[in-house]
């Protein structure tokens, strides 16, 4: 017959794994709801073994590589049958141009699909895009319209370092990811608009690596003010500004702000340096993320 000791203990031992049990599924749940700020996925892709979970991301890719992305159903086993998915590449129009075609003038956010010029191999449970050696908007318009002239402004898409947005969703697009991509090029390059010159690739000979931002926790890129610039050189002093929006401001704080590697996604910087709603780091010899943790305030 067992003690009651032995009950008591046998009790507090499965109180314990309900607890881990629950605390691996909210786990579970906030990642796959990005912070609970977004639906359950139950689809999701996967590249260089990193998941990605958020609606909307950034990548940069570089020109003459190949680039593998897996695509999975949560709930999905080793024996289940694979399912459909959609992949294609669009415009991303954060700042619109216009461009000719034999002549006519049209609209790139009206340009339509773009997937040709990436030459997307699809299979059942992954696909690839090529990224060509001479890729540019120019090229990649061009895939729209074999066989005539296309004529691209040079301070096209000045002001969108992430001009291409691959559309990944699930069978029936009830689960929809937007990645944007930035492609680099390897070569000096100066863009021109009214009001601004912008540097790309190597610039007097030395590298300049591209900063993004993203938010955990409670928030999306909504939910920030943002002055933050688009690259720098290694070594350079970098300043970001942000604040939460108006709004939003007497619910959530920002309650640290860390700088990770966008290729591996490993943190370089724990706590960025601050003065108040301004954060400062040097700029390391690889394109960086800023991770900006939004938590409510009474937290």
């Amino acid at each position: 017959m067992q003690s009651s000791k032995g009950k008591t203990i046998a009790k507090v031992i499965g109180y314990l794994l309900v607890v881990v049990v629950l605390v691996a599924v909210v786990g579970l749940i906030y990642r796959f709801t990005n912070g609970f700020n977004e639906d359950f996925k139950t689809f999701f892709v996967e590249h260089n073994g990193n998941q990605i979970l958020t609606t909307d991301t950034e990548m940069s890719l570089d020109t003459g590589e190949v680039y593998r992305f897996d695509v999975k159903y949560t709930f999905d086993t080793e024996n289940t049958q694979p399912k459909d998915y959609n992949v294609k590449v669009l415009p991303n129009v954060e700042r619109d141009f216009d461009y000719t075609v034999d002549g006519e003038r049209y609209l790139y956010s009206k340009a339509g699909d773009l997937t040709a010029a990436f030459a997307l191999s699809k299979q059942d449970t992954y696909f690839e895009i090529t990224i060509p050696e001479d890729m540019s908007l120019q090229k990649a318009l061009e895939s729209c319209y074999p066989g005539q002239s296309v004529d691209v402004p040079e301070s096209a898409g000045a002001d969108n370092p992430y001009p291409y947005a691959l559309i990944v969703s699930s069978y029936n697009e009830s689960v929809v990811y937007h990645i944007y991509l930035s492609i680099g090029v390897n070569v000096t390059g100066v863009s021109l608009d009214q009001t601004e010159i912008v540097f790309s690739g190597y610039v007097d000979g030395a590298e300049s690596f591209l900063i993004g931002y993203d938010t955990l926790g409670w928030g999306s890129f909504s939910s920030l003010d943002i002055e933050c610039p688009k690259s720098a050189k290694p070594g350079e002093n970098v300043t970001v500004t942000a604040t939460i929006v108006t709004g939003l401001a007497e619910q959530y704080k920002i309650s640290r702000v860390s700088l990770v590697s966008t290729d591996t996604g490993e943190e370089i910087e724990e706590n960025l340096t601050t003065n108040g709603n301004t954060y400062t780091f040097i700029m390391p010899e690889e394109e960086v993320t800023i991770m900006f943790y939004i938590v409510p305030i009474d937290m």
